[in-house]
């Protein structure tokens, strides 16, 4: 048999060779086949298991099973505490582990895994198949041995291994399947413990076990000190998810740029600034000069970065993102990562990351922005990552020693005591009993030993830093130098270096003679040193990056300057840095150079070098602020204001006027907005000239607007532009704007649209301004529905004719048309300065401008001539273009357009009510209050209709509260909100059959309209057919005279607009009119009219009014005692709603009028 005994070796010392033989293989089977077909094994098979015990043996001197029976050598892993294949057999195995350990202590590593691959078994199959791949892995291992020989009495600590983590682990493969699922959702894990408790090796482990996975993992870490670098983390691992594509066979790479190219379009070149490797991926220019707010440029950031991820996560292939360190990420990246995981239209990302427990508390950024996270609704799970226990810490040494877990509990139990499981702390602890001897590899004996007695006596450090700065004032001083400078940065490269080659050794020089001490050491020698940290394992190579192994080690490295030196450490490093700045091509180089100045400011004195570091921050948030990365702009005016004196505005008054209205501008984009009054208040009092105050103003009417400040925001623009001499009225009555508009239509004369096209450029820029002024609280006006906006519109096409044409003209072209359709009635001349306003747009290149011309004409003044369908997809192109270019106000007012268009002709509501919702949660994200409040109203009115709500006459349920809704606007004087809710609130009475109060809350529609001019949006049309249908059915109950007049009255509004838009408007005529005829007695004018109407609507595509339309006639049918007809037309009317979605008005034909 294949047993030690039957194993003979002759040895030969004097040649120092030896042979070996086998004895009594007579035997054709080593084991006895089992009658079982679950636990038939091949000979082939059970001889290399066989083999592999044999080895075990021969090596360790021990049995690995400890039993008689030799069907119990086979091992299955799916019941890992069982040998053997019967049901009956309970003997057990000794631990894998110790196994391993008891094969280590005897044998190298490259041995014990051959031999424990040869005796293991997964499932029911084996790690080695055939002999031959048992000889290949021979072969390879003699090779290894000889390496192994000069490794020997290295210690080799196990850093690849997870330790005690296997559930954490399970976890986040158990999320992970979530998120893959290919009706996902994205989630997000937060992993947090005490620094060097093992938060990135759990991650770093469960990246290795996504390998065989389709998953793409990006892998990102802030940094203590780096800061500066904006979205440095973020950007890292989506640049190396870039650099890897680049590398990918053409075929990969052509499928990723179609990808890109079809979800970013020119958008991209938003992110090249930050990310220069997506340059070669997308071949395309993708340059697009666009200049917008900052507000604008930090919105199309947030989106273009969303749609960017979007083109690379399929369910198919998800992403894991992992970003380490959270607790020192910047607040532009929180604000990104919650961009991210809250995106609705990405529903394969699984975020996981990490902090620092103990420097994260309830009110830290981190912790606000996951709150936020959870309240959207995306799933949060934690996990906690402690020290480990004694019996991990044991199998960690037991593993690194190659020792059995017995013979090391010993030691563990003093490691133990003395660390409390902190992995990195243990790690650095058994690294320095080594170097200091107090463990070591006896060659004699081959194994480890160590002196527990000067151990258990050994001063230790209460935490891995003080053991850690211990080794690092062991090397040379040169060496501590080195490490110490490398730590004031956070990590360096190659062209760093370089720049640091000129800062002195500060240690060795009186602060006094700084100015004139000689470098302390060349570009060489610091490279030098760097490469040895590497080798040491305290630094780490990334391209050509050099980074710390670990945060604590930078922690213990910087610690290790005086307090006293480190802002004289910070200025010289500074100080190299902007003098080289313009001559390297170092990423970031100006604000590494101003970050390390500003943290030395303090120290500066002199007036002309504060000075300097002030106009460095300007640059710097300057440029920060073109990367829309504005909380990192904000520290640096802060900065540059800090260093200026209570005379910068006598002696440096150009500075000190940018530094003060870009910090504004920043506070306001951030929405820090006491800050930004405190500066705009310094402002105000010593800028020379209203000109100089001109972008601090309109940051101010911004920010008033943005705090829902409507009337202030109103009122500070009017201010401005009368202090530019364009004044206006903030209530301007009736008659101002009617001279007004009759003045404009002088100026208009019979000037075409070539002509005023063709008009020269304006060329003031204090005109300009007010026109940009006049632009941005026009949008105000129509929140309020104020009548200045009336005059604002006027004014701003009396500017573009009176001075020349600019992009803001667009706006007042758009504005125009929507006061002569609201306001004038001429819908021809509407639509033909709607149609000047788009290609004003088109000519000027103002996409960013796109959504709110498109808000106007396809809210106010297209659906006048047009069907209203034919203005859903450029609704929807303009919320997308909107999105792109950041100007999520006017991108969500065309989407809150979109949805009451798609609800008003008749789309299918079970659609129309999911688009609104979705529509409604990006509205929230963005908060987007008024247009969501809108939609909110509309998508509540379709549940209603569906059926599912408790009350069909109450705008109450899953989307809305009546009352809350309609309380809050009337005290806000939020109108068009409460407009919404009188007049579908009057529509949903009188569908379900309240005629009363539906024409209570008419009224109460109708006085909103009156008083706000609100007219030109096709709500109009649908409220005066509402109020006519009403009137009717109250003439016909009451018989007064009051109903009878308003019913005429909407049968004229009606004439006159299906005059423009008969294909919208006719059939409505036509069931008022036979309404009216209905009224009369004129039974044959009735009975044609609503033929007219049913076969009208249903042409056009307008369902709801089909359906409506039969239901009165079926009410006609019945009245004149026609019963067959009524229920003919009830049974139409019954399908045609159910055909729309609306089974709650199905269900209410269905039972109150049976058919």
């Amino acid at each position: 048999n294949l047993t030690a005994e039957n194993i003979i070796l002759s040895m030969d010392e004097e040649a120092a060779s030896y042979s070996i033989k086998i004895i009594d293989l007579g035997f054709a089977k080593i084991l006895e086949e089992d009658s079982n077909e679950s636990y038939h094994r091949t000979q082939k098979q059970v001889d290399l298991f066989s083999l592999g015990a044999v080895f075990f043996e021969l090596f360790s001197g021990t049995n690995p099973f400890q039993s008689a029976r030799p069907e119990c050598l086979l091992v299955d892993e799916k019941f890992p505490d069982r040998i053997g294949g019967e049901a009956g057999i309970t003997e057990h195995r000794p631990p894998h582990h110790d196994r391993y350990s008891l094969l280590a202590s005897k044998a190298p590593t490259c041995i014990c895994t051959l031999v424990l691959n040869l005796i293991r078994k997964i499932g029911q199959d084996y790690h080695y198949h055939s002999a031959s791949e048992v000889a290949l892995d021979l072969y390879i291992l003699q090779k290894t041995l000889k390496t192994d020989e000069k490794n020997e009495g290295r210690l080799k600590l196990q850093t690849n291994k997870l330790y005690g983590r296997d559930q954490h682990l399970c976890m986040l493969r158990t999320i992970y399947a979530r998120v893959s699922h290919l009706e996902g959702t994205s989630e997000a894990v937060l992993i947090s413990g005490y620094s060097g408790a093992g938060k990135s090796a759990l991650a770093k482990h469960f990246r290795q076990s996504l390998s065989t996975n389709n998953a793409t993992f990006l892998w990102g870490k802030f940094e203590q000190f780096q800061q500066t670098e904006p979205l440095s983390a973020i950007i890292a691992a989506f640049t190396d998810f870039c650099e890897d594509m680049i590398t990918k066979d053409r075929e990969i790479l052509r499928e990723m740029r179609v990808a890109f190219q079809n979800v970013l379009h020119s958008s991209g070149a938003v992110l090249e600034n930050l990310i220069p490797s997506l340059r070669e991926i997308v071949e395309t220019p993708l340059n697009e000069d666009v200049k917008v707010g900052c507000v604008e440029a930090q919105n199309r950031f947030k989106f273009v970065f969303r749609l960017f991820v979007r083109s690379i996560v399929t369910a198919a292939k998800p992403i894991v993102l992992y970003l380490d360190d959270l607790q020192w990420a910047d607040p532009a990246s929180l604000e990104l990562i919650s961009s991210l995981i809250t995106d609705s239209e990405n529903k394969s990302l699984l975020f996981i990351g990490s902090y620092r427990e103990d420097e994260v508390n309830s009110d830290h950024p981190l912790n606000l922005q996951f709150r936020h996270i959870k309240a959207s609704g995306v799933p949060v799970s934690n996990i906690i990552v402690d020290n480990l226990s004694r019996a991990h810490v044991n199998e960690l040494i037991s593993d690194s020693l190659g020792m059995s877990s017995n013979l090391t509990q010993p030691l563990t139990d003093i490691v133990y005591r003395k660390t409390c499981g902190n992995v990195l702390f243990v790690l650095q602890f058994l690294k320095s009993l080594f170097d200091e001897g107090l463990l070591r590899f006896s060659s004699d004996i081959k194994i480890w030993e160590w002196d527990s007695t000067a151990i258990e006596s050994r001063h230790l450090s209460n935490d891995a830093v003080g053991l850690m700065s211990q080794k690092i004032l062991s090397f040379p001083k040169e060496a501590q130098y080195s490490l110490k400078m490398v730590a004031c940065l956070g990590s360096v490269c190659e062209g760093l270096i370089h720049c640091l080659a000129g800062v002195k050794d500060l240690s060795m020089v009186n602060k006094k003679s700084i100015q004139s001490s000689n470098a302390y050491t060349e570009n060489s020698a610091l490279l030098k040193w760097i490469i040895f940290f590497v080798e040491e394992g305290l630094l780490t190579r990334e391209g050509s990056k050099y980074k710390f192994a670990h945060d604590q080690i930078q922690v213990s490295a910087y610690s290790l300057i005086p307090e006293d030196e480190k802002k004289l450490w910070h200025l010289q490093i500074g100080n190299e840095i902007s003098a080289q700045r313009k001559t390297t091509n170092i990423e970031n180089v100006l604000f590494i150079a101003a970050s390390q100045l500003n943290r030395s400011q303090n120290i500066i004195t002199e007036k002309g070098e504060r000075i300097k570091v002030a106009l460095l921050n300007l640059e710097a948030g300057e440029k920060a602020m073109s990367s829309s990365v504005f909380h990192l702009a904000a520290s640096f005016f802060e900065s540059g204001r800090n260093l200026l004196d209570e005379k910068c505005w006598d002696d440096n008054y150009s500075l000190s006027l940018k530094l003060y209205s870009y910090s504004s501008e920043v506070y306001y984009c951030i929405g820090n907005y006491n800050s930004m009054e405190l500066v705009l208040g310094e402002l105000f009092v010593h800028a020379k000239c209203f000109e100089d105050k001109f972008k601090a103003y309109h940051t101010q009417i911004q920010a008033l607007g943005a705090q829902d400040h409507l009337y202030d925001s109103i009122k500070c623009g009017l201010f401005v532009l009368e202090k530019l001499g364009e004044p206006c009225d903030l209530f301007p009555s009736p008659q101002v704007i009617r001279s007004e508009y009759i003045k404009t239509k002088d100026m208009l004369g019979s000037k075409t649209e070539e002509e005023i096209l063709g008009r020269r450029l304006i060329e003031d820029s204090q005109i300009e301004f007010a026109m940009r002024v006049a632009s941005t609280i026009l949008s105000c006006c129509n929140r309020v529905r104020s009548s200045v906006g009336s005059s604002l519109a006027l004014r701003l096409v009396q500017l573009s004719l009176r001075h020349g044409v600019c992009s803001y003209s667009a706006i007042g072209f758009a504005s125009y048309g929507y006061f002569l359709s609201g306001v004038v009635g001429d819908y021809e001349g509407a639509s033909s300065y709607g149609k000047l306003s788009l290609r004003l747009v088109e000519t000027f290149q103002a996409k960013e401008l796109t959504a709110k011309v498109s808000a106007l004409v396809y809210a106010g003044i297209k659906p006048w001539i047009n069907i209203l369908r034919t203005s859903l997809k450029p609704l929807i192109d303009a919320h997308e273009i909107g999105m792109r270019y950041g100007d999520i106000q006017h991108a969500c007012e065309c989407a809150m357009q979109y949805c009451s268009h798609a609800y008003q002709c008749g789309k299918e509501l079970e659609k129309v009510e999911k688009e609104m919702k979705n529509y409604c949660g990006m509205m929230q994200e963005y908060k987007q209050v008024s247009s969501r409040k809108f939609v909110q109203v509309l998508r509540q009115v379709t549940l209603n209709l569906m059926g599912q709500s408790e009350d069909s006459m109450v705008l109450t349920g899953d989307a809305m509260d009546q009352e809350v809704i309609l309380n809050d606007a009337i005290e806000r004087e939020h109108w068009t909100i409460a407009l919404m809710i009188y007049h579908h609130g009057s529509f949903l009475c009188y569908f379900f059959g309240n005629s009363e109060l539906a024409s209570q809350l008419a009224e109460r529609a109708q006085i909103i309209m009156d008083k706000t001019l609100c007219s030109a949006t096709f709500l109009v049309c649908n409220h005066a057919f509402l109020q006519g249908l009403i009137s009717f059915e109250l003439s016909r109950k009451t018989g007064e005279a009051k109903w009878k007049s308003i019913a005429k009255e909407s049968i004229e509004k009606m004439e006159k607009w299906a005059k423009y838009v008969p294909s919208s408007c006719q059939h409505k005529l036509a069931l008022l009119k036979a309404e009216y005829a209905f009224f009369l007695g004129q039974d044959t004018n009735a009975a044609k009219y609503f033929e007219m109407a049913t076969e009208g609507s249903g042409k056009n595509g307008f369902i709801q009014d089909q359906a409506l339309s039969y239901e009165r006639a079926g009410i006609f049918y019945l009245a004149r005692g026609d019963v067959s007809k009524a229920s003919e037309c009830y049974g139409q009317a019954h399908n045609k709603y159910l055909q729309w979605g609306a089974k709650g008005k199905a269900d209410h034909i269905r039972i109150n009028f049976p058919f």
